[in-house]
């Protein structure tokens, strides 16, 4: 499923770097001026926000995944009489 879902994402990713192509993000493609004008993305507009405070709750975020993800098979490990529905009881 994982390496499905990465040749899927490599697909599209290189159908949106086509110039000229209904999916070109760069050309404004045909499905961009679809978009109510509220909704379209507007760069550099307000400016670089990537160094903001803000930034600080994706970074806690991604640690968090990232050791939730890291430290799943200890946790399942470390049940007393481990099956998956106790495992899913933990997790869920």
């Amino acid at each position: 499923v994982g390496v499905v879902g990465m040749m899927m994402t490599s697909l599209f990713m290189v159908l949106r770097a086509i110039p000229g192509g209904p999916y070109c993000a760069a050309s404004g493609g045909s499905f961009l001026s679809t978009l109510a004008p509220a909704l379209q993305p507007s760069f550099g507009v307000i400016g670089n926000q990537a160094f903001s405070p803000s930034i600080l709750i994706l970074v806690s975020m991604a640690a968090t995944s990232f050791l939730a993800h890291f430290s799943a098979h200890e946790f399942c490990n470390g049940l007393r009489d481990k099956s998956m529905k106790r495992f899913g009881i933990l997790t869920g």
